[in-house]
Order: C-alpha cells, then sequence, then structure tokens
C-alpha cells in the first residue's frame, strides 16, 4: 500500500518534512480511512464474542433480565467499537462486559438498575 500525505495538511514545508522523517520505511502506523458504507449499529468492541465460528453479541431481554446469543454480521471493525451490518435492532440491550462467561438464559443486572 501506498502512503500519500496531502500537501495542504501541513503549515509549512519543514512540518511536512517533519512528518515524513518520522514515517521511515518498517515503521508502525494506525490509520483511519472513511469511506461510504452500508448502514451499521455501532457497539462497545468488548460486547463481540464468536459462535460456532461466526461474530456474535449475547442481547439481554429487559422483560426477565436474561441473555441470549445471537450472531451478526460485522460491517467494520475499529480497536473501540464495531459496526453491525446485520444481527441487531435499534434499541436492543447488548452486554458489554464479561460477555466470555456468560450463559444462555443466565440472569443479569443492568448497570444503573435495582438487584
Amino acid at each position: 500500500m501506498k502512503v500519500l500525505i496531502a500537501p495542504d495538511k501541513f503549515k509549512d514545508a519543514l512540518d511536512a518534512a517533519r512528518v515524513a522523517e518520522a514515517m521511515r520505511l518498517g515503521a508502525t502506523v494506525t490509520g483511519r480511512i472513511q469511506t461510504e458504507t452500508a448502514p451499521a449499529i455501532e457497539i462497545p468492541a468488548t460486547a463481540l464474542t464468536k459462535f460456532d465460528g461466526q461474530s456474535a453479541v449475547w442481547i439481554v431481554d429487559p422483560s426477565t433480565r436474561t441473555v441470549s446469543l445471537r450472531k451478526i454480521d460485522v460491517l467494520a471493525y475499529d480497536p473501540s467499537t464495531v459496526g453491525v451490518s446485520r444481527g441487531l435492532d435499534t434499541g436492543e440491550i447488548v452486554v458489554a462486559a464479561g460477555v466470555r462467561a456468560l450463559q444462555s438464559g443466565q440472569k443479569v443486572r443492568l448497570l444503573g438498575s435495582e438487584p
């Protein structure tokens, strides 16, 4: 992949030279590309788990306060968030912590609710 640095993003030529110097061959960089994408629901990356080799999340039923595992389609990953393209509806409650310790049908307490 080729990285292009837009000249209009720097204060002056010296500023551009300092950035180019810091980006030596083999340097580790973190980048982000924004593109046009399909609509997605964003959830915390900590909510993501796997089931039968597919991405999944734990959903809370607010009436019973029990969890169930649901497979989802992931559109995009980010260090802190995941874009879900299919498998979730707006307003559903997704477990974001402790996902590896849950079992289907297990009762949970919602953050900020009475025990």
